[in-house]
């Protein structure tokens, strides 16, 4: 069966299984859980809104909305390597 797109999967333990047109296969697993939910941070690149996003970025998903005047693209790069 091939399927490109799942929608509506439970969260679980799931193991993939990809076969290429000449019988070779690959196999992961994959764990599957609750989203996190989204939080909007107004000034987020800022020194306290970076260091807020962070500590957010532990239960949230977060989403940064900054003009820039007050700091820099450069913060974005660092959050996300904190983050990730």
């Amino acid at each position: 069966m091939a399927v490109e797109d799942i929608y509506g999967i439970p969260k679980g333990e799931y193991t993939i299984v990809v076969t290429d047109d000449i019988g070779q296969t690959a196999t992961s697993s994959v764990q599957i859980g609750e989203p996190k939910p989204t939080v909007v941070v107004t000034g987020g690149t800022g020194f306290i809104g970076s260091h807020t996003c962070v500590e957010l970025s532990k239960t949230y998903e977060i989403v940064i909305i900054d003009n820039l005047c007050n700091s820099n693209k450069n913060v974005l790069d660092k959050i996300k390597l904190l983050t990730n």
